[in-house]
């Protein structure tokens, strides 16, 4: 690397800004600064400004490295894009306006009249504001010659905030309206520059001319080390750098430097194109370009649980250069790109009812599609939904079974996650057996899927019985609401029917929650003259009249919204009604049918016997599938959470990642297991875990027992330093190390259910 192409220097902000133009360039991610990010910037400024307020021997106030790129430009202006400091340099870009605003409304100036050197500092200060936000043509700013550029997402709403501020400044911008905006990098940024100004004018508005030695400081005294690449200085070499100077500072997300890698292998002659192609992939993607390359790579390269990640991509480079028939990455990864653009409208059907009709229409997959894959954001039916919608494009499979294979992998996580109350991780497995084996055999089996969806289930005892029996029970209207929608739509429109009636249901299903709603046939506010009703409310708890026929373990004195729960929401108590039917009815027993605990458990069962072998039934393979052979050496992987209340066997198996509250790290031993996810614990419970350790945590609690935590080694036969003053026991075979992980978990008061192992056996 050749920094003397770099120059760099220090620069307050009043330098930084004046004088010059910068842009955001396509391919850079947008505003991404929450409010926590704000406040901290904030609360820095304040200090500063206290210390030179005090006549403290105060420093200026770093806030980091800018590094542009010089624009090749006729006019000899200074206009760089940024390669890295947007989100800082927009944020004081929001500081700076929001303080402009406030010296109008409250005439910051006339503060200081009578007072001819005090007058003439507040006017340079004004004028300081406005040189860091316009740029001047003559003598006049211009208010579409805006120091900061943002990029096309933000752009448009960013230039609205900045009108704002130029044509309105006497208004308030707290109150200003930039229309109905549904964008979240939109909303931040005026949700941002709001806060800002809030805080400001809640410091300021009574003493407005206090603000001064604020604005001062701001401009002079905080400051910034800029580093400005030569023209000419773009692509790998810009990117490069960007690595480099970010190396030691906080982490970059992966998408960035998997940004990096890709654009230090591709040619400066070439990057230009493909720069502006990762940029329309931002845009399109909202900001989602991680997820989509995830899903893309899970489609047709690699199916890896983990979330995408720097090392997980580098380790693909052989894989695309084969995938791609290319010698050199630097061309793999440009047909890389190339391939994300002409797939895009695939993965954006993933979120789209109406581009995904584009590819398949059919009523039963519409359904499936929207009331339940967009309702709930099924995650790992993604990468097998978006390469379905690709060959249905090539006419690669047929509409038929690209329906089943779609329709299927969306019933498995209605079962999974909506009717069981499993975590979708249960089911990962099957999701990677089969992605694994369509880019192997590169197309989809409609056959091959249907058999490992239906063997996943099986495998985990999920049968018709089971899912008929939970249904049932299922609470349809406060916990599952829109699932009960959905399942009302199907009950109202094609119950008894030959054919279920796919169009009608999802048609009413649309419709419901404002022209339908579900309502309970025995209310869920009775009326104590009812002689129909034997139950009561009492307060807050359930009271039963002489001759109901509740279970036992339905008692006098519940609270009552457990008996809601428990009775008055299971499907059998529900029925879709338009809004003028639903007012009729009060508190009264809609449905004479319905007018005990009998009457509404058998119709609970009926509709969930219904739904199952009708609705949820996955597609059976053709008569012509082979079943595969299984082998005893085959390796099969597995999942297994802390919180399934039973203790696996872990004898014979090895473990290949851990989890912990959605963060995903590879272990090749039960021993990285174990201090992993000690370790990931202590940086959420570190005072609890201390405190287990000083008080020398036993097995079971058991001082007989095993020591497994301690503040010191002593009494371990194999100490790890977990952080100071905290050891763990890690001799331990599997089966121990799972009970010990288990057990420290619960003793900190850690939730079982975000932490497991994935581990491979035998077949």
């Amino acid at each position: 690397m050749n920094f003397a192409r770099l120059d760099p220097k220090p620069y307050s902000i009043g330098e930084l800004l004046k004088g010059r133009q910068y842009k955001i360039p396509v391919y850079q991610r947008p505003y991404s600064w929450e409010q926590k990010q704000v406040k901290a910037l904030l609360s820095d400024l304040d200090d500063m400004n206290q210390k030179h307020l005090n006549n403290e021997d105060a420093n200026d106030l770093y806030v980091g490295n800018f590094i542009v790129s010089k624009v090749e430009d006729q006019t000899h202006e200074l206009i760089y894009d940024i390669v890295d400091g947007q989100q800082r340099l927009t944020t004081l870009s929001l500081i700076v306006a929001s303080l402009y605003c406030l010296t109008q409304k409250y005439h910051f100036t006339e503060c200081f009249k009578g007072d001819e050197d005090g007058f003439a500092s507040a006017v340079s200060c004004v004028k300081d504001l406005k040189d860091s936000l316009w740029r001047k043509k003559g003598e006049k700013y211009q208010p579409s010659e805006r120091v900061i550029e943002l990029g096309p997402i933000e752009s448009e709403v960013f230039h609205a905030i900045l009108n704002f501020c130029f044509d309105h400044p006497s208004c308030d911008l707290e109150k200003a309206d930039f229309g109905k905006l549904t964008d979240p990098i939109k909303l931040r940024l005026v949700n941002n520059s709001k806060f800002i100004y809030q805080y400001y004018e809640s410091k300021y508005k009574d003493n407005i001319g206090s603000m001064k030695p604020l604005i001062e400081n701001v401009v002079e005294h905080v400051y910034c080390v800029f580093y400005a690449a030569d023209v000419g200085i773009e692509g790998s070499t810009a990117f490069e750098i960007f690595e480099s100077i970010n190396s030691k500072g906080k982490p970059l997300e992966a998408i960035d430097l998997i940004k990096t890698r890709i654009f230090s292998e591709i040619p400066s002659s070439e990057s230009s194109d493909y720069l502006k192609l990762w940029g329309d992939l931002i845009i399109a993607t909202s900001d989602g370009l991680a997820y989509y390359l995830q899903t893309y790579l899970r489609a047709y390269i690699n199916y890896d649980r983990s979330s995408i990640s720097l090392d997980s991509f580098s380790k693909l480079d052989k894989t695309f250069l084969e995938r791609f028939s290319k010698s050199k990455i630097s061309d793999a990864y440009e047909a890389l790109l190339d391939d994300l653009k002409e797939k895009l409208p695939y993965y954006e059907a993933l979120f789209d009812a109406e581009k995904a009709e584009k590819y398949l229409s059919k009523n039963r997959f519409r359904f499936f599609f929207e009331a339940y894959q967009l309702e709930n954001e099924f995650e790992y039916p993604r990468p097998l939904l978006l390469r379905t919608f690709d060959e249905l494009d090539h006419e690669a499979i047929a509409k038929d079974d690209a329906e089943s294979v779609a329709v299927a992998s969306i019933q498995a996580m209605v079962a999974f996650l909506t009717i069981m109350g499993k975590g979708s991780r249960d089911i990962t497995s099957a999701y990677q057996r089969i992605m694994t084996k369509i880019i192997s055999d590169g197309k989809i089996s409609k056959d091959d899927v249907l058999y490992s969806l239906r063997t996943s289930l099986e495998s985990l005892s999920i049968n018709e019985p089971l899912l008929t029996s939970s249904l049932s029970q299922l609470d349809c209207y406060d916990e599952n609401k829109r699932f009960g929608y959905s399942l009302l739509s199907l009950v109202s429109t094609s119950f008894g029917e030959n054919n279920i009636r796919w169009d009608g249901a999802l048609a009413m299903f649309n419709e419901c929650g404002a022209n339908y709603q579900s309502d309970h046939l025995m209310p869920k506010t009775p009326i104590t003259t009812d002689d129909r009703i034997k139950y009561y409310l009492v307060g807050s708890k359930l009271g039963l009249k002489a001759g109901s026929d509740f279970p036992e373990d339905i008692k006098e004195g519940m609270p009552f919204e457990d008996f809601r729960s428990r009775v008055l929401n299971r499907p059998g108590n529900l029925s879709l009604k338009c809004g003028t039917e639903n007012a009729e009815k009060g508190n009264r027993v809609l449905d004479d049918k319905v007018n005990n605990y009998k009457s509404l458990n058998e119709r609970s069962n009926i509709i969930a016997d219904f739904y199952v072998k009708n609705i949820l039934a996955i597609d059976r393979p053709s008569d012509s599938f082979v079943i595969p052979k299984k082998t005893s050496s085959t390796m099969v992987e597995d999942i297994t959470a802390f919180g399934t209340g039973s203790t696996p066997d872990l004898k014979g198996t090895k473990p290949t990642q851990v989890y912990a509250h959605g963060s995903y790290f590879p272990v090749t031993s039960y021993y990285a297991a174990l201090t992993t996810l000690i370790s990931y614990a202590s940086t959420v419970k570190g005072e609890q875990l201390t405190k287990l350790a000083k008080n020398k945590y036993h097995a079971n609690g058991n001082p007989k027992r095993a020591l497994l935590v301690s503040d010191s080694e002593d009494g371990l036969v194999k100490a790890y330093q977990v952080s100071p003053g905290v050891y763990i026991e890690t001799c331990r075979s599997a089966n121990a190390v799972y009970e010990e992980v288990q057990q420290i978990l619960i003793q900190i008061g850690e939730d079982l259910e975000e932490y497991g192992i994935f581990f491979q056996h035998k077949a």
